[in-house]
């Protein structure tokens, strides 16, 4: 048996799928996603509230992989002089303040659809939190930004376009845009119905719709207005922090009994998200799955 069957069966034999499968993603369900999960990526990922990927270097997990992505925003901040920056998709505003400690004479900006920060980043006289949804950014002026930043975010999104056309609105001529995020690295329609599956399940179990392609991610760039000037493939970059994912939910699928005892007593989220830490290693070693940096550039 063929992994990908025996883990896509391993999950079958604890939950359901059927229904997650036929699932459309909503905003109230990417709401959910989050304050469910609050705990479980504060126990089982870091406690400094970051919620994205590590970028590693050396095959080896650290922690400090967590702000490698931060630290290449700081440079850009630093090396474009910039005095305006807005992070969209904020989550507890960890990566927001990161930057503004090391940065405080730049004004930060920073709105979340649903997760509200912590109490102790609201003590930084240069960092402004508020709820908003990306894809209408109607509190913010046309051209006011340096640079806007969103960090494996946009997958939520159901029209990235029209967040792309809300950033160039609120950028300045020159402004630059950064998105680490993942995608499709394969033609959906030439995946094997295991595959298939596979990428559904793991779509689901993070509150996203879907990757979506990265060719038609980038044709939306270009109509938006945008010019790509730097784009990397990172995706065997974050398979150490992916591992992490996997040898904890390996617990969960490996051991029948035991997974179905947790099952009941967790929340339905939560348990989602464990097929995603289950299935994606090997999503992106098929290139199924992959992950990129993109730095836009508004003209």
């Amino acid at each position: 048996m063929k992994e990908l069957e025996k883990r896509l069966q391993d999950i079958r034999e604890i939950i359901n799928v059927e229904n997650l499968l036929k699932e459309q993603n909503t905003e109230d369900i990417v709401k959910s996603y989050y304050k469910i999960n609050k705990l479980a990526y504060k126990v089982f990922h870091n406690r400094k509230g970051y919620l994205h990927m590590g970028i590693t270097t050396d095959g080896k997990y650290s922690h400090s992989d967590l702000e490698v992505p931060l630290l290449e925003i700081g440079q850009l901040i630093k090396d474009g002089k910039t005095k305006k920056v807005l992070e969209l998709a904020s989550g507890h505003g960890a990566n927001t303040v990161f930057l503004a400690k090391e940065n405080p004479d730049v004004e930060f900006f920073a709105t979340d659809l649903s997760t509200k920060p912590k109490k102790k980043f609201y003590s930084f006289n240069n960092t402004t939190f508020e709820y908003g949804d990306f894809h209408n950014l109607e509190m913010y002026e046309d051209n006011q930004f340096d640079l806007v930043f969103i960090m494996e975010a946009l997958c939520h999104s159901n029209n990235k376009r029209k967040v792309l056309e809300e950033m160039y609105r609120v950028l300045k001529v020159n402004g630059k845009v950064v998105i680490y995020d993942g995608y499709f690295g394969k033609d959906y329609e030439e995946l094997s119905d295991d595959e298939k599956m596979a990428s559904k399940l793991t779509s689901v179990g993070m509150a996203v719709g879907e990757f979506g392609d990265l060719k038609e991610f980038e044709k939306d760039i270009g109509l938006t207005g945008f010019e790509i000037i730097e784009k990397e493939n990172l995706s065997n970059n974050i398979l150490p922090t992916v591992g992490r994912f996997e040898r904890l939910s390996s617990i969960f699928f490996r051991n029948k009994s035991f997974g179905k005892v947790m099952k009941s007593f967790l929340p339905g989220m939560f348990v989602r998200n464990s097929i995603s830490g289950y299935l994606m290693p090997i999503l992106l070693e098929e290139k199924i799955a992959i992950y990129y940096k993109h730095i836009l550039e508004k003209k």
